[in-house]
């Protein structure tokens, strides 16, 4: 009976770690991305780029955030579709 109940007590921790693992893993952070090539460096337009939901351990602490940060500044270099927009590349 001690035995079962240890059992049980054991898979219900198993579980709830986890859970917790599960949540760390599918945490998400809204990146900003060019949604087109820009060859010639230029000042963003809303057309140039969009927010992607990327994993938040693989969004650099740098990356904007949000397209109204981005709107109007200059990339210092090319920048490719898809690629994540820096605030440090950008001025």
């Amino acid at each position: 009976m001690i035995a079962r109940r240890w059992s049980l007590g054991l898979a219900v921790a198993a579980g709830c770690l986890s859970f917790v693992l599960f949540l760390a893993a599918t945490q998400r952070a809204d990146v900003v991305v060019m949604s087109r090539d820009i060859d010639v460096p230029r000042p963003l337009t809303r057309d140039d780029v969009e927010v992607r939901a990327v994993s938040a351990e693989l969004a650099p602490p740098d990356a904007a955030q949000r397209i109204d940060d981005v709107i109007g500044l200059t990339p210092r270099a090319p920048l490719v579709r898809g690629q994540l927009v820096l605030t440090r590349a950008v001025a």
